[in-house]
């Protein structure tokens, strides 16, 4: 299509090139993102406080979801190097998500590599958040753009599970505040899968598989897992909100009740 031929002038957001960039489709074109999508813009849900489970601004893309985040070198190598092992990984994993039929199950990777699978993951996450997270990195960049070097930083967890129903999430960097205290995290969600992206320590959510061990191996060394997987639902807008549509509603109403019970004690 003539739109992903075209460029645009901006930053690389892993080497930092400034000049034309190229498009980037997140996930690869051939892992089911070709598709015309609704996209709606983090500020827009932010400003105007939209609820977790509803539709705010947004504009047609069509061809699938991605923008003009790498310049040609980079968006060429990290396609060739990574990408069509991506694109199988997720055929599997959407046909044992529509086989399936329940919340958690164990996914049969098949024979795959696994080192190519996290650095095309992490490509995703540097086009998914601004060129900063590039230049406060370069350990992480050489990951990716040394297509042998093993091993990822150990402050960085990549946590993954998978995902059919609901809305894609692309969400860049932000923190998160718990009990527990404050995470700093990006998620990408794609059917089938989705992921998590954190500094410092792993998210603490159970149902979150860490993946880290995938950049132990050799770029052309293959594996075969079984991977203990939940089916999340990402309907809302925002990271690590798994809750369904009937979750919602029942927080919305106990919300409601909860409000009009503090009002009447308090007249």
């Amino acid at each position: 299509m003539r739109l992903f031929m075209e460029k645009k002038s901006g930053k690389c957001h892993i080497c930092g090139y400034e000049g034309l960039l190229s498009f980037e489709h997140v996930p690869p074109r051939s892992a089911y993102n070709n598709k015309t999508v609704l996209r709606e813009t983090l500020e827009d849900l932010l400003k105007n406080q939209i609820p977790p489970d509803e539709i705010g601004n947004y504009r047609i893309q069509q061809g699938g979801y991605g923008d003009y985040t790498l310049c040609e070198s980079c968006n060429n190598k990290t396609g060739s190097w990574y990408g069509s092992d991506y694109v199988n990984f997720s055929h599997l994993g959407m046909l044992a998500l529509q086989q399936a039929y329940k919340p958690e199950f164990l996914f049969n990777t098949g024979l795959f590599h696994p080192l190519r699978i996290i650095k095309q993951v992490v490509t995703i996450f540097f086009s998914i958040n601004t060129p900063g997270l590039a230049s406060a990195n370069p350990d992480l960049v050489n990951f990716v753009m040394n297509r042998e070097r093993k091993y990822i930083q150990k402050d960085i967890f990549i946590s993954m599970y998978m995902s059919l129903g609901g809305r894609g999430r692309f969400f860049p960097l932000s923190a998160r505040g718990s009990n527990n205290g404050v995470d700093i995290i990006s998620e990408f969600s794609f059917p089938p899968f989705g992921f998590v992206f954190s500094f410092k320590r792993k998210p603490l959510v159970s149902r979150l598989f860490g993946i880290n061990f995938f950049s132990h191996f050799e770029y052309n060394e293959q594996a075969n897992f079984f991977l203990p997987l939940y089916v999340l639902a990402t309907f809302s807008h925002f990271p690590l909100d798994y809750r369904t549509i009937e979750q919602m509603n029942a927080d919305r109403l106990k919300g409601i009740l909860d409000h009009y019970q503090k009002k009447s004690k308090s007249s």
